[in-house]
This record gives structure tokens, sequence and C-alpha cells, in this order.
């Protein structure tokens, strides 16, 4: 605002001279013969903030207070992230990921972490290794008993029963795992329907998953801690009353 107070400095001056012209009353008051020649001269080198104040104090403005700056460091307010902090934190998430990945539950039920087998030429074909009965948690009766291939080792739990397209009601599949953890399993490169059985170490069953929708990657998880998981086909449970808390009981060759 400093060059309006300057312009209305000078058109006080320029007035005032005006006044203390020859012709003018107040310049024979003021003795104009004197003052007139001078004020022209003088005028320029005058602050303006002076002659302001001076001859017209409204036009004077007080300077306006400069916001107080807030010290770096402070609190308060957002804070934007620099690109080192953006970086930290990216490569902080995925660290996070890496450590929690090896350990979520084995997704599929014909695979643990190792990568989906490659399809083979020829479709499997069912192999008996033992035999498995189904009893009664309460009465300790048989309920059924059928063959079945044991998957034990990781390559076998692996593949399961991928690419198989036909499994009769005596036939089934059981999963051995080395101890007894969450077990997710999945129906990817499955094509029948099954009834995927949790089994806790003490033999007894924890959950089943019925009827399971053929190639499906939505993984089944166990209700606790499974250690056997066994697979038949898909509606074996209803038909036959086989339900939580009843037991299994195997034999191998």
């Amino acid at each position: 605002m400093h060059w309006r107070s300057h312009s209305l400095a000078v058109n006080a001056t320029q007035k005032l001279s005006a006044l203390l012209k020859d012709d003018s009353p107040f310049s024979t008051i003021c003795g104009g013969r004197f003052l007139y020649p001078i004020f022209p001269y003088l005028a320029p080198r005058i602050s303006a903030s002076n002659q302001s104040k001076e001859f017209f104090p409204m036009a004077h403005r007080k300077p306006r207070r400069k916001k107080p700056t807030r010290p770096k460091g402070s609190g308060g307010g957002r804070r934007k992230m620099s690109l080192r902090q953006w970086l930290i934190v990216v490569f902080m998430g995925l660290a996070l990921v890496a450590l929690i990945l090896p350990n979520l539950p084995n997704r599929g039920g014909k695979r643990t972490q190792g990568n989906v087998p490659e399809k083979p030429a020829v479709e499997p074909q069912f192999q008996k290794e033992g035999e498995l009965s189904f009893i009664n948690g309460n009465t300790g009766r048989v309920i059924r008993t059928i063959d079945i291939e044991i998957a034990e080792d990781e390559v076998e739990r692996t593949q399961g029963l991928m690419w198989r397209r036909h499994m009769d009601d005596t036939q089934g599949m059981l999963f051995i795992f080395p101890k007894a953890e969450p077990q997710g399993f999945w129906m990817k490169n499955t094509y029948i329907p099954l009834d995927i059985i949790f089994v806790g170490p003490d033999m007894r069953i924890l959950n089943i998953h019925a009827n399971t929708k053929p190639e499906s990657e939505r993984t089944l998880l166990s209700d606790g801690r499974a250690q056997y998981v066994v697979e038949v086909p898909g509606g074996f449970c209803r038909r036959y009353g086989i339900a939580k808390g009843d037991k299994i009981q195997f034999t191998r060759n």
C-alpha cells in the first residue's frame, strides 16, 4: 500500500501550494511569496509516510502483521511425506507380506505351498494303499469302510485328486500331514464334486465341506488344527450319516 500513501501526500502539497499563491487570502497570512516556491521543491523529497501523517492522518494505514511462521518439525496439520518416506513404507509393506505368506494355511485340496502340478498326459488312476473306516463318535459303531489312496509327501498332497473324472463310493483319498495345524484346501483342476473332511490329531472329525464345487479356487478351511484330511465323492457324508464329532481309523496295505 506504499504507492497509494505517496500520491495522497503529493496531492496535499499541491493543494497547500495553491492556497499560498499571491492572489490567495491565505497567502497574505502565511507569507505566500516565501512558501509557495519552496513546497513544490520539497514535496518529492519529503517522506511519503510523514506527509500523509501530517496532512491526511486517515490516509496512513498500519502495516499488516505477518502471520507467525511455524518452525520446522512443529506439530499440527498434515505433513507431506517425502519420496524417501514413501519408499520406506512400501518396502516395509512388502517385507510384511513376505513374512505372512509362508505362514498361511495350505491352500487347496490338492496342494500345499508348492506350485500347481502340470496336467499329466494320462488321467491318474486310483491305487489302493489302505482301508479307512468311519466310526460313530457316540456308539463306536463302524459306519462305513472304504479303500483309500494315501497322499503323504508334499508332491502327493499337492496333486491329490486333480484331473480325475470319476471315483466310486467305495474309494477315497487320505491326506496325512507331519503335524496338526490349520489347513485350507481348494478345488483347482479337480473335475468331480467332493466331500472334504478335516480330522484332528485325535482322529475326530472337525468339520466337513460337502459337495464342493469343481475347479473352484475358493479356500475351504478347517475348524481348528487338522492333521488328516479325507476326500470322498460329493454327497458321501449325507448318504451315510457321517458328521462332525465322528472318528476315523485307517490301516495301510
